[in-house]
């Protein structure tokens, strides 16, 4: 027996059922600890003002990968192919930070494995975010302590003279900071894709932005804008 997709369909639409692409690691969280973590933050942060509270995450970023998906003729389904660039594995990692009422942005840091790229050498063409790196272009405690000390806490202290509270996945990395005027809290394990502030749509918003300047840039020489509309429903 070989069921076909509309076999399958139906049969799930039967029970209720629907494909969805599994990510992070919420299924092995304790969950009796968790709650009780979360209900200690709760009350830590009771009588906080929210403006003073703020969340760090960072994210991978394909910063030359182009959409796997498009719109194309009926008749071209089955033979439309991407380009070279669609998979390109080049990386870098972003780490995004804000308050709990998205008025104060920390600038978007960029990590990345060359100490200097060439992209960013000579008279106007240096990087117009924070630069760091590292062998991996990963988050390891040396590159997140220099986040932690050169931009973020500039970033609050430029803003208020208040004390405010970090709110942190539990990395290891993440334990290695500390300043009077900032108060670190861990999120329980394994929770980050529940009640990770920008986990919640920030994220996937900034790079969906950053793709649709990316093809409004490659397509910027063709004489039909609707041509790179189209393509960049894709992103979405």
């Amino acid at each position: 027996f070989a069921a076909s997709n509309g076999f399958i369909q139906r049969w799930a639409s039967r029970h209720g059922l629907v494909n969805v692409a599994l990510h992070g690691s919420s299924a092995f969280v304790n969950v009796e600890e968790a709650a009780e973590r979360k209900a200690a933050i709760r009350q830590q942060l009771g009588g906080v003002d929210v403006d003073l509270i703020y969340n760090v995450d960072e994210t991978g970023f394909l910063y030359r990968g182009l959409p796997s998906r498009s719109y194309v003729p009926s008749e071209d389904r089955r033979t439309a192919r991407g380009s070279r660039a669609t998979k390109s594995k080049n990386r870098v990692t972003l780490t995004l930070c804000c308050n709990a009422t998205d008025t104060h942005k920390v600038p978007v840091t960029m990590i990345g494995k060359a100490a200097q790229p060439m992209c960013f050498q000579g008279e106007g063409s240096a990087s117009p975010l924070p630069y760091l790196s590292q062998k991996s272009a990963w988050t390891d405690a040396s590159v997140f302590k220099r986040w932690f000390e050169e931009v973020s806490v500039p970033a609050v202290q430029s803003r208020t003279a208040h004390h405010v509270y970090l709110v942190t996945d539990n990395l290891g990395c993440h334990s290695s900071i500390s300043h009077p005027q900032v108060s670190i809290i861990e999120l329980p394990p394994n929770t980050t894709a529940v009640y990770q502030l920008l986990g919640a749509g920030i994220i996937v918003l900034l790079k969906n932005w950053y793709k649709k300047r990316l093809l409004y840039r490659i397509f910027s020489n063709l004489d039909s804008l609707l041509y790179c509309q189209v393509y960049c429903r894709g992103v979405e």
